[in-house]
């Protein structure tokens, strides 16, 4: 049951249309949160980095969660098997903590619920709020959630859903960001499920 809870230097480096605050760095870092970072904010930073790779985009893709559970683990293996089975590798990520340095250091931070986006604003300096974009803001039209679904105490259909929805709005993202449009490898089905493109 749901809970509703590399940079590659040979890459060229786009400049993102939302670009509101001046950058820490010559390339653009973008910081996925959750909880305990070990379902969401890892499969969104491994989701997002394969979409920019994809598309010939230079970016920093990070992840971390606002809770000490879980520091230096690897990521859920449920998660890890769902994106395995929508075609994403692991890279090595380790959980870690947010801290407020993060704040001044990276672009875009996109907690994925609004419990995270508390606690966010809460350990980073006020001064870098406008950094902070809820990933539901690249949500598809008339998707049913409201903030990214923790799928910590379901099964595999649960973990299957959050990697396809994050698969979908990530394009969305990716196109707002940095305006270039992206054929998902995979297409959000509400009912859980992952549908692979023919386009991939």
């Amino acid at each position: 049951m749901l809970r509703a809870e590399k940079s590659d230097d040979s890459l060229p480096f786009i400049r993102p249309r939302m670009s509101r605050l001046p950058s820490p760095s010559p390339v653009y870092r973008i910081l996925f949160v959750c909880l305990g970072n070990i379902c969401r904010s890892p499969a969104a930073e491994i989701i997002c980095r394969d979409i920019l790779q994809r598309c010939g985009v230079q970016a920093q893709v990070d992840s971390c969660g606002t809770a000490s559970y879980h520091v230096g683990s690897r990521p859920d293996v449920r998660m890890l098997s769902a994106l395995r089975r929508a075609g994403y590798e692991y890279a090595g990520h380790r959980a870690r903590t947010l801290c407020s340095k993060d704040g001044e250091l990276f672009d875009f931070i996109i907690p994925q619920d609004a419990e995270n986006e508390r606690d966010v604003l809460r350990i980073i300096s006020p001064s870098a709020a406008a950094r902070v974009l809820p990933m539901s803001r690249w949500f598809p039209a008339g998707c049913k959630y409201r903030e990214v679904p923790d799928p910590y105490y379901g099964g595999d259909k649960d973990f299957d859903e959050v990697v396809a929805l994050l698969t979908e709005s990530m394009t969305a993202l990716v196109r707002e960001l940095f305006a270039v449009d992206y054929s998902p490898r995979s297409v959000c089905r509400m009912d859980g499920g992952v549908s692979r493109s023919s386009s991939r």
